[in-house]
């Protein structure tokens, strides 16, 4: 088995832990799980077979109607990860036990703040964020195993700068996910929620040229 952290630190936007495929053959689906293509920010596309965990719904806050709203991956379309912030933050450890006060270590790492976007079966669009990390299971085609989490953010590893932090992008579910090409053309049209970064820089609640 090999572990593959996305985003470095395991944090609480991504995670995936990937488990090659076995010799006897490749991992079956679950009966419950549905098509999916998986797309990181680094432009990686992983294609497979999508489950949430066994009972569970995908549990979001919905901005609109300010409530809590679940959801099973059969009633959406596509889930979008949107960075609404970057931040770089310090690395602090306590003096010694016992006691209040921090040492800055002089070393600092990337912070990204996520919100989402769901868009249903029948097109409607959710603009929500999800409060508590919620994992996914995603069965790749030749038989990996790959885990990762939907969360409100992430922190990257010592040293890297936001654009190198590696997160989902999007996810696609259905029979149609495969032959996806373009987000934004199977995006219905929603006014953007520009937010403000540390810097006080208006960031687009869709960065289209980050990269990460």
């Amino acid at each position: 088995m090999c572990e593959c952290i996305l985003g470095g630190i395991l944090w609480l936007t991504l995670v995936a832990a990937q488990e090659a495929p076995a010799s006897a053959g490749p991992s079956a689906p679950r009966p419950d799980a549905v098509r999916a293509t998986l797309r990181l920010s680094n432009g990686e596309t992983l294609r497979g077979w999508l489950n949430l965990t066994p009972g569970k719904k995908l549990k979001v806050w919905d901005r609109s109607l300010n409530t809590y709203r679940e959801f099973a991956l059969g009633e959406m379309e596509r889930i979008e990860v949107q960075v609404m912030a970057t931040r770089t933050e310090r690395e602090w450890y306590f003096k010694e036990e016992g006691n209040p006060e921090k040492v800055y270590t002089g070393r600092v790492y990337p912070r990204l703040d996520f919100s989402f976007a769901i868009t249903l079966s029948d097109r409607r669009v959710v603009l929500c964020d999800i409060h508590n990390g919620q994992p996914l299971y995603l069965v790749q085609d030749d038989g990996t195993r790959t885990r990762f989490l939907l969360q409100p953010h992430l922190r990257g590893e010592i040293g890297q700068t936001a654009r190198q932090v590696v997160h989902p992008k999007e996810i696609l579910l259905g029979a149609d996910s495969d032959e996806a090409v373009s987000v934004n053309d199977r995006s219905p049209k929603r006014a953007e929620e520009p937010s403000a970064d540390t810097s006080g820089r208006a960031v687009s609640d869709i960065e289209k040229s980050r990269t990460h």
